[in-house]
């Protein structure tokens, strides 16, 4: 029998999901909080709680397949000490029914009223966005006012301030800071074991560039600054989409900061996709690190120091700014999302439209560097048919790195709107210093159709098609033509 199990012989309303604790916590703080009957009756729910920890490290502690009798030196088995602990529990309602009803049951109908309030309200919490957050406010704000010492529902409004303004950037960072320090401080009064409350108040004091002093000497006597910023889990996770490109708070203030006094910052991005980066051409080094997970730390430091060499490409493009973005004009959307992109997805649309990412799709530098050279192709081929392309790579540089030779197909006289390059082939290939080796790159005859949507069938127009060769969307050094026939 687990904790929860034996917890539920008591009866007790379950709220464990909104509180953040373990279900058994939930009940023993409807017991002792929400509930404030008769000290008599919380005394006899104390002694249940505990033979239920009794039984439980009893039965727990158990080896597999023993019969069940009582604990050690006993001889009545598991199903009387149920039954005792069932009549212990009848005994608790008999005291508080001859004693404390009537005040029982209006305090009862006043605590349920708050804790609906902080139900609805961490459950908008949950759903994160501006709208939900906002009325999330307004519950826990609601349940406050009715029952001033639910420190639940206290901290609930100092969360959904603090990430308020990332959600709607009409609210003023200061007012946020200022609404949910107080209310945290309110929480923490009325139970101080609220921990993520605790931390909660130290990133205040961050928001209100407490670190700034401290961070800005740091970076002055060090002969290089580590600077690690990023939206975190309360502006990006897999449940919900980011309110914006912006780095959340005074991030960008920091990096502007410290790269002021050291001139040798670092920047460590921990995203999961694109952030602006308005001090990109004023740092030493950018490392995207992709939310990496618990052993990321480790992972980093090997890059850091160079015990890694890093050899990734860009899967996606970084743009300068949010308006750059093809989906700028149809996100959010509201209730219905419009992929308005068509054909010009990512890097597709910056090239089209001539717009200078601030990295591009395939984009990654390394600890060493490649240069290609000596392309071949054939003059021309066949619709449908698969052709061969081979260059030589060579590791100009010091250290042993890998590097991704990537080819992309231009038509030069398409008969539909066409993106003006589309990646086709690509071959990872790591080499040791001084190391050449000859790259092949296979690009199907698949690769020179496009969709006729009035045939409703794959199309290969015959012309002269552009191959260009390189190590990104935008660093595409080798050009070669070729004749495509019937």
């Amino acid at each position: 029998m687990t904790d929860t199990q034996a917890a539920r012989l008591v009866g007790w309303k379950r709220i464990a999901a909104h509180l953040g604790v373990s279900e058994r916590s939930a009940r023993r703080w409807e017991a002792t909080e929400a509930l404030p009957v008769h000290r008599q009756q919380h005394d006899a729910r104390s002694t249940v709680f505990a033979y239920a920890d009794e039984l439980d490290r009893w039965v727990e502690s158990r080896a597999p397949g023993e019969e069940s009798g009582g604990p050690a030196g006993s001889t009545f088995g598991r199903r009387s000490v149920l039954v005792a602990a069932l009549l212990l529990l009848a005994i608790v309602f008999v005291l508080g029914a001859l004693t404390m009803v009537p005040r029982a049951q209006a305090d009862l109908s006043a605590d349920r009223e708050a804790v609906d309030l902080f139900e609805r309200g961490t459950a908008l919490y949950a759903q994160r966005g501006r709208e939900p957050v906002s009325r999330s406010i307004k519950l826990f704000t609601q349940a406050v006012e009715r029952d001033e010492n639910f420190a639940e529902a206290w901290a609930g409004l100092a969360r959904s301030w603090a990430v308020y303004p990332a959600y709607d950037p009409a609210i003023s960072e200061d007012r946020a800071t200022a609404e949910s320090v107080s209310a945290a401080n309110r929480a923490l009064t009325l139970k101080p074991d609220l921990a993520d409350i605790r931390t909660l108040l130290v990133s205040a004091a961050y928001r209100k560039r407490d670190w700034a002093e401290a961070a800005i000497a740091a970076a002055r006597d060090a002969e290089v600054a580590l600077v690690f910023v990023g939206p975190g889990s309360t502006a990006e996770t897999e449940g919900m989409d980011r309110a914006s490109m912006r780095l959340p708070n005074e991030q960008n203030a920091l990096v502007e900061a410290v790269v002021a006094a050291n001139a040798n910052t670092v920047v460590c991005v921990n995203s999961g996709g694109p952030v602006e980066m308005p001090w990109a051409g004023k740092v030493k080094a950018i490392v995207q690190c992709w939310l990496p997970g618990q052993e990321g730390g480790h992972a980093l430091a090997d890059v850091l120091t160079g015990t890694v060499n890093p050899s990734a490409k860009l899967p996606v493009t970084f743009p300068r700014r949010y308006e750059d973005n093809p989906t700028f004009l149809h996100y959010p959307g509201g209730s219905h999302v419009h992929y308005s992109e068509g054909l010009f997805v990512g890097y597709r649309h910056y090239d089209a439209l001539g717009i200078a990412p601030l990295f591009p799709f395939g984009h990654g530098l390394s600890y060493t560097s490649f240069a290609l050279s000596d392309l071949e192709a054939p003059e021309g081929a066949k619709a449908g048919e698969d052709i061969s392309v081979t260059c030589t790579l060579d590791n100009t540089g010091a250290r042993a790195g890998a590097e991704v030779v990537q080819l992309y197909l231009e038509h030069c006289d398409p008969a539909e709107t066409m993106p003006p390059r589309q990646l086709k082939a690509f071959a990872k290939h790591e080499l040791a210093p001084g190391e050449t080796t000859k790259v092949t790159l296979k690009v199907p005859g698949r690769a020179f159709a496009w969709y006729d949507v009035d045939a409703d069938a794959w199309t290969v127009t015959p012309g002269r098609y552009r191959l260009h060769v390189g190590t990104s969307s935008r660093n595409l050094p080798i050009v070669h033509d070729i004749e495509i026939g019937a």
